[in-house]
């Protein structure tokens, strides 16, 4: 299991090796496994976290081929998560280093992700360990929201 985790994390977004066991304690989570959260949705949320909160924290991020990026390139964009996911990324890119931003390298722009879930991970676990469930999903639909805007 922890197998698959670590590969489809590797496969579509990169994380520094000091955080795998974050990733792998949030993954399978009660609350995550409860409520069906995919792993492409636990990626957004640990953006969202991190950039709500300004918790960009840079690292060694490995095989960085442009992860969802890329898949936009080869035309595998084939769900809206995934749509909303290169959204995202993209659009934190642009609002922290401006337009120009779009003509440089996708791992420039992708970086910028890795740095921000790679801060976020940490705080997305402390959510998800609350006490009060209804608590958690409250706040993490909260950061998800101010994220977007």
């Amino acid at each position: 299991m922890a197998n698959n985790i670590q590969n489809f994390v590797r496969s579509a977004f990169y994380i520094d090796s000091k955080n795998e066991e974050t990733w792998q304690k949030v993954f399978k989570h009660e609350i995550v496994d409860k409520y069906n959260i995919d792993k492409l949705q636990v990626v957004c949320m640990a953006i969202a976290i991190g950039y709500t909160d300004n918790l960009k924290l840079k690292g060694t991020f490995t095989n960085n081929n442009g992860g969802w990026l890329q898949q936009v390139r080869g035309g595998n964009i084939d769900t809206i998560l995934r749509k909303n996911t290169v959204a995202l990324i993209v659009s934190i890119a642009v609002k922290e280093k401006g337009l120009e931003i779009l003509d440089e390298d996708k791992k420039i722009i992708q970086n910028i992700s890795h740095e921000y879930a790679n801060g976020g991970i940490k705080k997305l676990l402390k959510i998800l360990n609350q006490e009060d469930e209804e608590k958690v999903i409250t706040t993490l639909y909260s950061y998800m929201k101010k994220a977007a805007k």
